[in-house]
Parts: C-alpha cells; sequence; structure tokens
C-alpha cells in the first residue's frame, strides 16, 4: 500500500495512540514505545518531499482520455513547480479544475493523489503515470479501486 506524505502522518498518529494506550495498561515498556513511534513513517510508507528534478520527466501539461460507457472523455492533467514544490491539476469541461497537492514518486512512476468533488461527495483518486518507452501510460484509481482505467498520456 502507498500513502502519500498527510497519509503517512495519519498512520504515525494512530500507531503512536495504540502504543501509548498499551504502555498506559502495562503491555509494553517505554523503549518499546519510542522504537514503534519511530518506525511509523518506514512502516507507513512515508516519503520524503518529491523534488522538482526528480519530477522533470513528468512535467508539464498531458492529456489523458478516459473512456467510459459514455463515450471518450479527455482531461488535461498538468504537473507543475511551485515555488520548489511538484504540484498539479487536472481539468476538463466536465469536472472543472481539480488541484493536486499530493505528488509522490513510486518506483519509476509519479503518483498524483487528490479528492474529487462529484456531487457533494469526495471521491479519491490515484493517477500514476509511469514511463513507456519515449512515452507515458496512465492509470486511474477512483474510490479506492471502484473504477479503473489506463491509457497513453500523451504531452501537449
Amino acid at each position: 500500500v502507498e500513502y502519500g506524505q498527510a497519509g503517512a502522518a495519519v498512520v504515525q498518529q494512530q500507531i503512536l495512540e495504540i502504543a501509548e494506550h498499551a504502555f498506559q495498561h502495562g503491555h509494553v515498556d517505554v523503549f518499546a514505545v519510542q522504537i514503534v513511534v519511530a518506525a511509523a513513517p518506514i512502516v507507513a510508507g512515508a516519503q520524503t518531499a518529491l523534488s522538482v528534478s526528480d519530477a522533470a520527466p513528468f512535467m508539464g501539461t498531458w492529456t489523458i482520455v478516459l473512456d467510459t460507457p459514455q463515450g471518450a472523455m479527455p482531461l488535461d492533467l498538468a504537473i507543475k513547480d511551485a515555488g520548489g514544490t511538484v504540484t498539479g491539476e487536472i481539468s476538463s469541461e466536465m469536472l472543472g479544475v481539480q488541484p493536486i497537492t499530493d505528488v509522490t514518486k513510486a518506483d519509476t512512476s509519479l503518483v498524483l493523489r487528490y479528492t474529487l468533488d462529484m456531487q457533494g461527495n469526495a471521491i479519491p483518486m490515484v493517477i500514476k503515470l509511469t514511463p513507456d518507452g519515449a512515452n507515458m501510460k496512465f492509470s486511474l484509481d477512483a474510490g479506492g479501486g471502484q473504477f479503473l482505467l489506463e491509457g497513453p498520456a500523451t504531452k501537449k
């Protein structure tokens, strides 16, 4: 399981709470609590901030096309340097512009996480861009596996 920085912080806090509860009830000693808290980011798969240079091959605007039962839906995916931080936004006529601030790298893929507001419903979204020879391919996961799509990503 991959976690962004925010997800790793939540997991670390949960581990800390469990460890403190166990310590208060005599189940572990102070040293064990310190080890658990120190290791939490590693367990959570925490990643350091992605440098702009690490994201260089992905920077720019990409077109991805979702083949849906209603037909093809093109999306523009912009990945940019916002003052030394890699950010992005995804946009389409139907969905408007959605900012993306949780950007990490897993192996050779750039992983972008955001929440889509669809008529008041928050839907977790994950887009991965992966080098594919001289091109890129994308995978999109909507709703934690409820809707999965893959295809080519074309640089504008």
